[in-house]
């Protein structure tokens, strides 16, 4: 199962896999937009 999700033949990316290697979603914080954009600028390098 390790090898049929490293490889990834369909070449899609961002997938989480359950512990049977199906595709799964993420939880619903990750989806959240501005939760995401928050991550961003708390964990942005600031030069």
């Amino acid at each position: 199962m390790i090898t049929k999700v490293l490889l990834n033949e369909s070449g899609e990316t961002g997938i989480y896999y359950d512990e049977r290697g199906r595709p799964m979603l993420a939880s619903a914080l990750v989806r959240d937009a501005k939760f995401q954009d928050r991550v961003v600028a708390e964990t942005a390098p600031s030069w």
